[in-house]
């Protein structure tokens, strides 16, 4: 056998094709990677942004923020809030007798 018959095998071919895809792959791996971490670097930016934001229209509109989450868990956890703060030491029920 020739090196000729070697490097036209079918073999061969089937190893430079696996060889060359597997270089596209890598490639590929990479820009996707470097997107994902411009992506992670806007969302922490934007959330940043925001929270900034989100300060400055309270203090704008001398609006208090009051937690989404559960009174426990949070920077918001424990805090009272308005009128209610300092005369009950907690917040009015948001719903009436019927339930509703």
């Amino acid at each position: 056998m020739s090196p000729a018959d070697i490097t036209s095998s079918p073999a061969a071919a089937d190893h430079a094709r696996l060889v060359a895809r597997n270089a596209r792959l890598r490639r590929d791996n990479q820009q996707l990677r470097q997107h994902l971490q411009l992506a992670i670097a806007s969302i922490q930016r934007l959330t940043l942004e925001a929270r900034q934001l989100r300060t400055q229209l309270e203090a704008a509109t001398n609006v208090t923020r009051i937690g989404t989450g559960s009174p426990h868990i949070g920077p918001d956890a424990g805090r009272t809030v308005g009128k209610w703060a300092r005369k009950e030491r907690t917040l009015p029920p948001l719903c009436t007798a019927r339930g509703v």
